[in-house]
């Protein structure tokens, strides 16, 4: 009816509905149509909303008829709890759990009536508590626009908080015509504006176990009756003399058969009750999970003890332990809606739950519910994983603590001064020192070691006294606080690896100091090794090699470690062959193969490792006989995931070079360049797999090309014959490596003629020794590599090399030679091996330079051609409205055909503030270089065709004329040739724009937590199984695989240039209209928040780094310069390359620290005086 229409709510919300489309089942999209009011809530509640009679009109505004005084808030919430009683119930749930949320009735909504909102919490066991204070379901009520203090602290007294997102309104077209005269577009925002309301029910108090066991927590509050509630205890008394009747003779325009009509509702009555109940609660939390307390008040202190739950040994039953002494929360100095010149965050406590688990109990205000929360935390934990027992002291205590190594819960430390419980946390020196106690014990060392992927392990027996004497010691401290570290810890003799991580979700306040053994060897050969690790220089450490090669001491015995296949060892100590020389000591792995060779009087040779320098190494074996290279051992050197350095021993399946005689009567004769190479031969039209005989050495082969006369090969059919004639006589054939009358490097069937002509034992296995002993200079086989014919050839190089001169083919065998033909020498690589080529004619050469050899195959004739004029990315609030904006223009992308080259270039990008108030508009942004005049590419008569017809001339398009592009800010060009088992890249250049970035902290941290609110809404429901595997990572296995074992990953870059950059970086950590303390716990709030909701490590480590630099400085505004980089025939691994430049970029930024303390401008800007001065 018109009566009917003319009366407006008298909730104040306009009849919106709120419509959110959902993604349904394939393609389809489903609508949820509601009404703009919700209620959502993060505990288990019973809701219901009752009608107000006519004993409400009392605080009407005067002059209006649906509008209630605010400005009497107190008398009027006092009033509430008294007129709910026996109102009607128009709707009612009491099934609402968190994250479903439940719309208000339009009828509830549309009323001429005042409605109610009851709320009553439901424990976990089912149990109802108290119902809470009455809220107004009227618009102003909700949204506070007066911020009135005493709706305020109604909304924290009865646990709501109120958020409204902005909706597109859609009109009728009266509604929607443009208003005509001044002002009219703001008017009409105005009528377009509409707002989804969302009252979300919050508890009171909320506790946090971000330890990694579960525990009993016991909380008790005495309350008192607040002073308000005697103020108006007449008014109430009035009131409530007129409340029998609050329903009869009603004038209401409502249907009033769409409710349910009671006359007295018997369990609301308690709302009226003088005062509130006492709280006390005793529950157990587990490790990760948050406890709501809803029957809790924010003017009285709450009181704390905390217990660990144990497993009984008896009966398996969990059991609590050494309750803590009661601790005082003081809830009411806090910043909540009761206190609004509180405190946002309450001084940290210690807490001490027992042996090696010292805690600490922070209380701050929750940034976006605002109520008080309660986290219970151990900043550092240390787990000890190296197989033997340790003992820790921290900076500034006096109290030590003791780690068996078996594993369960780690050893949790707080690092304050203080040390009771309830102290105030006294910040102190984060840094640990640790010492074994025991030696290293397999027992121990099983429990984290992982048989399926490490193989199985051997445990060298050791101890930490010898003869009385220590060997072992206190370490260096260790910064807990470092995130990211990892680094090798010295014990004296002693050695572990210690690397430090941050952890996420509910444990983002915790640091993980893991203690494991620093070096592991992992031997996944086929056959049985024996290693020694090894401490000294260089030139020392082959020195002991090459006299365990001859005889080890029984001294030395002890040390050695046999592993089978598939075995791995951690090492624990190095034995120091230092002999006090100038020579910087480093670690080694000296290693043998311990395979059966022909010949019974070969000794292996020991290989040496370097330890310390992560890459591959390879290392020749040969056959005792014949010298010939019958395998190629790989060392690949890396860090784990855990941190220790992985070496692990492997036949290679593709050989570093490869030795190619394309010649068809020349016998070539190569050694490396070093005294501890051995010499081969080569036959004609014959190819071997090669590595350096001594990786430490130099790096450079010598080749000769030798008459066939005194090649192995005929010495070889020599002895056959004289075998033939003489067949009862045992004929060995001799090499004359090291004496051609009596020394040789091969060893015949049977007994070695040496062995025959002496009967003393010493004396035979003295000459058994001079077998296997490296060739010396004078020597006519290497004298021959050191003659005028010989060449020196550098196996990195790739390309035409210098010619080999090689005897006339009219005579090969003349004594007398005359050199007039030479071999064509050329390098090339092919299938990730280098292979150096002799030739009698140069048709290989040219075919390679001439790119006949690189044709690069179908990828030589595609073409690409792609012009991308930008890309724009823009993240937008609620609002909606704009707030950070990221551009990229003049995206390239250009393959022509025919060439293996390709250009990848973008000419423009940034990253903008959109918001008005931003301190810096632009974040991101290049520095201008000028106008780039290269041809890019893309232009040309066919392409300007495209857009310009055939009958315009081109001399009448005028704006070609100055058409100008700046240079791009970043532009790869790399070439690129497709390879088996590799990656060939003939050329790469990468040039990069210097940029200027300005990051106001303030703003992003706004960004960042509008970003994550949004995702959180995708995440996993289960949030506790991602605290509960946050808190297993502590007791994971020991994994350690081999890296790099892929063979796309190696790549060969034949020339690799970075161009120089410099970065003009300004930073503002602290805003300058934030003044005080509040300012400074708004920013590590949020920060905490943020880090709390993620679930990347690396990020929760970023965030604490932030944390704790902008409490200690507020601007800086360095340059940091960066030179540029080049690299030539490069053969590795992708990866290593990759962190090779990431870490050589690390290292000058760090020498170039001092600019940002410098920046800081606290005596003006020394480090931009410096710069103007060395630049003019």
């Amino acid at each position: 009816s018109k009566r009917r229409k003319r009366h407006t709510s008298a909730s104040g919300f306009a009849p919106y509905l709120t419509i959110v489309p959902e993604s349904d089942s394939m393609d389809s999209i489903t609508l949820n149509v509601r009404t703009c009011v919700s209620i959502s809530s993060e505990i288990p509640v019973r809701i219901r909303v009752v009608r107000l009679g006519k004993t409400a009109g009392k605080f009407r505004k005067k002059g209006t008829k649906n509008k209630m005084d605010l400005t009497k808030s107190k008398a009027l919430l006092v009033a509430l709890k008294r007129i709910v009683e026996g109102s009607p119930v128009v709707f009612e749930r009491s099934d609402i759990e968190p994250g479903t949320p439940v719309p208000l009735p339009l009828d509830v909504l549309n009323s001429t009536h005042f409605h109610v909102l009851l709320i009553q919490p439901i424990s976990e066991h089912g149990n109802t508590n108290s119902w809470r204070d009455p809220v107004l379901l009227t618009k102003e009520y909700l949204y506070n626009t007066e911020n009135l203090r005493d709706v305020t602290r109604n909304h924290t007294r009865s646990g709501i908080v109120v958020t409204k997102d902005r909706l597109n309104s859609h009109l009728t077209r009266r509604k929607n015509q443009r208003p005509q005269g001044p002002g009219n577009f703001n008017r009409q925002i105005l009528l377009r504006t509409a707002w989804d309301t969302n009252i979300n029910i919050v508890p009171f108090f909320m506790l946090t176990n971000s330890l990694p066991f579960p525990i009993r927590v016991r909380t008790w509050q005495t309350t008192e009756q607040e002073e308000e509630d005697m103020t108006w205890a007449m008014e109430q008394s009035q009131l409530a003399q007129s409340s029998d009747n609050n329903n009869m003779g009603e004038d209401s325009s409502d249907d009033e058969d769409d409710y349910t009509m009671m006359s007295r509702i018997p369990d609301v009555v308690h709302l009226s009750e003088v005062g509130q109940k006492d709280h006390y609660s005793d529950d157990e939390i587990g490790s990760g999970e948050t406890r709501n307390f809803s029957g809790v008040s924010l003017q009285e202190p709450i009181y704390l003890q905390i217990a660990q739950v144990v497993k009984s040994p008896v009966n398996s039953r969990e059991v609590s332990f050494l309750w803590s002494s009661p601790m005082s929360i003081r809830l009411e100095k806090m910043k909540t809606g009761m206190n609004e010149r509180g405190s946002k965050r309450l001084p940290k406590s210690v807490l001490d739950l027992g042996d090696n688990c010292d805690c600490v109990v922070d209380v701050s205000v929750e940034s976006k519910t605002k109520i008080p929360s309660c986290t219970v935390y151990s900043p550092y934990w240390v787990m000890n994983k190296t197989g033997t027992k340790l003992e820790y002291k921290v900076a500034g205590q006096t109290k030590r603590y003791l780690d068996s190594g078996l594993g369960g819960l780690p050893l949790m430390i707080h690092g304050s001064k203080s040390e009771a419980t309830n102290d105030k946390y006294k910040r102190n020196a984060k840094e640990i020192s640790i010492i074994p106690v025991e030696s290293p014990s397999k027992k121990l060392a099983d429990l984290w070691w992982d048989s399926s992927t490490n193989g199985e392990l051997v445990v060298k027996k050791g101890s930490i006294k010898v003869n009385g004497r220590d060997l072992v010691g206190w370490s260096d401290p260790i910064d807990m606080d470092g995130v990211g570290v990892n680094g090798e810890v010295w014990c004296d003799s002693y050695v572990f690896n210690a690397k430090i991580v941050s952890l996420a979700g509910a444990f983002h306040r915790c640091n993980m100091i893991n203690i494991t053994p620093r070096f592991v060897v992992k031997n996944t050969l086929h056959m049985p090794i024996s290693l020694v690790p090894l401490e000294g220089g260089g030139h020392e450490v082959l020195h002991k090699a090459a006299q365990f090669r001859k005889l080890i001491d029984p001294s030395n015995e002890s040390a050695i470690i046999n592993l089978k296949p598939g075995e791995s060892t951690p090492l624990y100590q190095f034995f120091d062959v230092t002999s006090g020389g100038m020579e910087k000591p480093y670690r080694w792995v000296a290693f043998r193969v311990n395979a059966a060779r022909f010949g019974p009087t070969f000794k292996p040779k020991w290989h040496v490792i370097p330890c310390d320098d992560k890459e591959t190494h390879m290392f020749g074996e040969h056959d005792g006989c014949f010298d010939t290279m019958v395998s190629i051992i790989a060392a690949k050197v890396h860090e784990s995931d855990f941190g220790s350095t992985l070496i692990s021993i492997s036949h290679s399946t593709v050989p570093p070079f490869r030795i190619e005689n394309r010649s068809n009567d020349h016998y070539l004769r190569f050694v490396q360049d070093d005294d501890q190479a051995v010499v081969f031969e080569l036959a004609p039209m014959n190819s071997c797999a090669y590595t350096w005989d001594n990786p430490m050495g130099k790096k450079k082969l010598r080749v000769t090309v030798i008459p066939k006369s005194e090649s192995r090969e005929r010495m070889l059919e020599e002895a056959v014959n004289e075998r033939e004639e003489a067949a009862s006589t045992v004929v060995s054939v001799a090499t004359n490596d090291c004496d051609e009358s009596t020394t040789s490097d091969d060893a015949a069937d049977g007994i070695h003629p040496l062995l025959q002509t002496t009967n003393d034992p010493a004396e035979a296995q003295e000459k058994i020794r001079a077998l296997n002993k490296t060739t010396p200079y004078r020597t006519r086989r290497r004298r021959a590599l050191h003659s005028r014919n010989a060449r020196v050839y550098n196996l990195r190089q790739i390309g035409r090399n210098r010619d080999l001169p090689c005897p006339s083919p009219k005579d090969p065998e003349m004594k007398n030679m005359t050199m007039k033909s030479h071999l064509v020498s050329h390098s090339r690589i092919v299938a990730g091996t280098k292979i150096l080529s002799f030739s009698d004619s140069t048709w290989i050469a040219d075919q390679v330079e001439a790119g006949l050899m690189r044709k690069g195959g179908d990828f030589k004739r595609a073409v690409c051609k792609i012009n991308i004029q930008g890309v724009g990315l823009y993240i937008m609030d609620d609002f909606p409205r704009e707030t950070l904006g990221v551009v990229v223009r003049d995206i390239q992308i250009i393959k022509p055909t025919g060439s293996i080259e390709t250009t990848f270039r973008v000419r423009h990008f940034q990253v903008d503030a959109m918001l008005p108030n931003a301190r810096y508009p632009i974040i991101i942004r290049p520095l201008p270089l000028g106008v780039d005049r290269r041809d890019d590419g893309a232009s040309g008569p066919s392409a300007a065709n495209l857009i310009i017809p055939q009958s315009v001339p081109v001399k009448e398009c005028f704006w070609k004329m100055n058409e100008e592009k700046p240079i791009p800010v970043f532009e790869i060009a790399a070439s690129y040739v497709p390879q088996e088992n590799m990656t060939w890249v003939p050329s790469c250049r990468v040039d990069i724009s210097p940029l200027k970035i300005q990051v106001d902290v303030d703003y992003l941290l706004r960004i960042m937590g509008m970003v994550i609110s949004s995702v959180s809404k995708y995440q996993s429901e289960n949030k506790h199984a991602g605290n509960l595997n946050a808190a297993e990572k502590a007791n994971e296995p020991l994994q350690y695989v081999t890296r790099g074992q892929l063979n796309i990953l190696m790549t060969y870059i034949e020339k690799l240039h970075i161009s120089p950059v410099y970065l003009d970086f300004e930073l503002n950590i602290k805003a300058d209209d934030q003044v005080g303390s509040d300012a400074e716990f708004d920013s590590n709030l949020t920060l905490h928040s943020i880090a709390q909701s993620t679930d990347s490590a690396a990020l929760s480590g970023v965030l604490s780094w932030v944390i704790s630099v902008g409490s200690n400085f507020a601007h800086v505004s360095p340059r940091f310069e960066f030179g540029g980089m080049t690299y030539s025939d490069k053969y590795c691994d992708f990866i290593d390359m990759i962190y090779e430049i990431v870490i050589s970029y690390i290292i000058q930024l760090v020498k170039q620290a001092y600019k940002v303390v410098f920046s800081m401008q606290l005596l003006g800007d020394p480090s931009a005086l410096v710069h103007q001065w060395k630049t003019g």
